[in-house]
């Protein structure tokens, strides 16, 4: 027996034509249930694998030359159903802008879902009246289930945090790095007391890592690591952060919340760079006002088609055992918050 198995190979186990195998692994109903039944099983057993360049090609044929374009869909779980393309964060936007330009270079087509209202099994018909084979998840702001998702039957690819639970390949910022290239900078720069401001659900969410990335940071440079302010977003505490401002006295202040720090102090009389640092975890472009780290979002968004597209192509589909995660590196972004050399 050949090392990969032909249809002519199980044509002559069954004892049937070749079209008859090949009509019947592709479900066709001009063969019988039991037959169609009876040769998947023994393609199973003889461990038959379509090929996928094989496969492309008597596509191709049987449509006379004309192929419908492979349907990638874009699920978010935004408030509002353009929540990915109009997103308050500019690199959340970057993102989506890399997903579309790398789909339309791939030559697929678009589908947008948004999961804001419609139950699982609603995503699913609609997935599946659309022909879509691929699915691109937007980062999720919170942790999200979704129960009794088909996943085999799609390729997946998440940017950034998905649906919780879910061993999917996956493109994020590489957020420890962007952290700890921050407090570098801040060495660079002859400032000698960063202070970390970091809004706790966010630093759930991430796993940790802009505060591990700091910490380790402050380590590598003789900084003090402890020099860490968690405060919500929703909830500002100016007695906190003055309280933590005299404790700590910190020259330069590292956040992912930047317009909320700025807020912040300016309600206590203070500004950056003047009389603080800011460095920004999170600018949201480069050439912005602020200081600090832009996350690359649209070579995010593109390489998360670029992933998707070789599981495409090699028939990977569901939740895999073994998932890649590619990480890309933010760019720093001198801005006006931060006084370098100073």
């Amino acid at each position: 027996m050949p090392a990969h198995v032909r249809l002519k190979d199980i044509a002559v186990r069954a004892r049937v034509s070749v079209a008859t195998v090949s009509l019947a692994l592709r479900n066709s109903e001009l063969i019988s249930p039991a037959t169609r039944a009876r040769l998947t099983a023994l393609a199973g057993r003889m461990g038959y694998q379509t090929h996928p360049y094989v496969s492309a090609y008597m596509s191709w044929r049987r449509n006379r030359g004309a192929l419908k374009h492979p349907s990638i869909a874009l699920l978010h779980h935004y408030s509002a159903r353009e929540g990915w393309r109009d997103h308050d964060s500019a690199s959340l936007r970057e993102m989506h802008r890399g997903v579309l330009d790398q789909i339309r270079a791939r030559g697929y087509s678009t589908e947008e879902v948004w999961l804001g209202l419609a139950r699982p099994r609603r995503v699913v018909e609609i997935l599946q009246a659309r022909a879509v084979s691929g699915l691109v998840f937007a980062p999720f702001a919170q942790a999200a289930n979704l129960p009794d998702f088909p996943w085999s039957s799609f390729s997946v690819v998440q940017i950034g945090t998905g649906p919780s639970g879910l061993n999917l390949p996956r493109v994020a910022h590489n957020h420890y790095q962007g952290s700890l290239e921050a407090v570098r900078q801040c060495r660079v720069a002859n400032y000698r007391r960063p202070g970390l401001i970091i809004d706790p659900a966010h630093d759930v969410r991430l796993q940790h890592v802009w505060r591990a990335g700091f910490e380790m940071g402050a380590e590598e440079c003789g900084f003090d690591r402890d020099a860490i302010l968690p405060v919500s977003e929703s909830q500002p505490n100016l007695p906190i952060l003055k309280a933590w401002l005299k404790r700590h006295k910190p020259d330069v202040i590292v956040t992912n919340l930047h317009r909320f720090a700025e807020d912040m102090l300016k309600a206590l009389g203070l500004a950056a760079p003047k009389d603080v640092g800011l460095i920004s975890l999170s600018v949201p472009a480069m050439g912005d006002r602020i200081t600090g780290i832009e996350q690359n979002g649209y070579l995010i968004g593109t390489q998360a088609i670029d992933l998707l597209a070789g599981a495409l192509q090699f028939h990977r589909t569901g939740i895999l055992a073994e998932a890649i995660t590619t990480l890309v590196t933010g760019r720093w972004n001198a801005g006006e918050t931060f006084r370098a050399g100073k």
